[in-house]
């Protein structure tokens, strides 16, 4: 008898390990974290994709495009965090977009647009796709994640260590006004105590 085999999600591990060595070759992240972080991007793809599936069918358009991505930016984040993200989200789009040019080989995007593709035909978020929507949501999902990598970095090189576990990931989104408001109600595994908002890092250096 044939057992049918479950399929899983989408996942990016190797595309979240690539943006952690080129940025911190010295530095590595276990095993639980990399899930935390997997399910990370999943979030935010799944957010934003719901917010421009709903603007592309109010405005009657064929096409996912770039514009209703922005769009999607503007109505899932807080307004200061999303006109940072669409400032640096232009640099990689202006290079990937043009003519004749790789999406992911011509610029720093690391995130694969066919991938991309796939995730957003199978939950139904479009049926067509315009290249700059992959795009556009490539860079985006890689400026989140470079946000999150970057502050538990930080955390990690101030406690001596030489990778990143979960309590990283979770005092980095304390510390970060934009992460802390995005994920409030978000719990994460294996991080233990989440810190007091109102008496600060205690649990900084932790060993």
């Amino acid at each position: 008898n044939c057992q049918r085999r479950k399929k899983q999600p989408h996942r990016f591990s190797t595309n979240i390990y690539k943006l952690l060595q080129q940025d911190h070759p010295t530095i590595g992240i276990s095993k639980q974290s990399m899930e935390i972080m997997n399910s990370f991007v999943l979030d935010m793809f799944h957010r934003i994709c719901k917010q421009a599936s709903i603007v592309q069918k109010y405005a009657h358009k064929v096409a996912l495009t770039a514009r209703e991505i922005q769009t999607a930016v503007k109505l899932v984040f807080a307004e200061d965090f999303a006109n940072n993200i669409i400032a640096d989200v232009s640099k990689n789009f202006a290079i990937a977009i043009e003519p004749n040019s790789n999406s992911n080989k011509n610029s720093n995007l690391v995130f694969s647009s066919n991938k991309l593709a796939t995730s957003l035909k199978k939950h139904r978020y479009a049926k067509r796709l315009g290249k700059d929507a992959l795009v556009y949501l490539s860079a985006t999902l890689q400026f989140l994640v470079c946000q999150l990598l970057d502050s538990a970095v930080a955390l990690v090189e101030k406690q001596h260590k030489q990778r990143i576990e979960p309590r990283h990931i979770m005092l980095a989104v304390h510390d970060d006004d934009d992460l802390s408001s995005l994920m409030d109600m978000v719990c994460v595994p294996f991080a233990g105590v989440k810190p007091d908002s109102t008496g600060g890092n205690q649990e900084d250096a932790r060993p």
